[in-house]
């Protein structure tokens, strides 16, 4: 998806809007597992889940396993709450490439530490973005 593609969504229907709010990384988010954290969108859900209530540990897909080493190089990166964005991507280009800017310094730090294949496919093709 490229930056254009994501500042046109506000022009988009409500529909698209939610797909990104459900498929697009908001937070890295403690669990209840120790040194344990998970890869959560605007809702708070797993990435892909909508609005039906969820416990996280069921979704070791999207966990992430943080050393106290990658935990600070994370909180240098995106600040102390680990998320991603403050204004929305789909706000504008500038925020479009804010947000894809956090997502490549996030990745980089993470790597192959999501546990998940298809996941690292997912966050491989947003930081592919020039």
């Amino acid at each position: 998806m490229s930056v254009n593609e994501i500042h046109t969504i506000s022009n988009l229907n409500s529909f698209t809007y939610e797909e990104m709010r459900r498929d697009l990384l908001y937070v890295i988010h403690k669990t209840e597992i120790p040194d344990t954290y998970i890869l959560l969108n605007r809702e708070y859900k797993p990435l892909g889940f909508g609005t039906s209530w969820v416990r996280y540990e069921d979704f070791p897909n999207l966990h992430v396993y943080l050393t106290v080493a990658d935990l600070a190089k994370l909180k240098t990166k995106l600040g102390a709450s680990l998320y991603l964005f403050g204004e929305p991507p789909w706000n504008g280009k500038r925020a479009a490439r804010n947000y894809l800017k956090r997502l490549r310094e996030a990745y980089q730090i993470l790597g192959d530490m999501v546990v998940g294949k298809e996941q690292s496919s997912f966050v491989d093709c947003f930081c592919a973005v020039p």
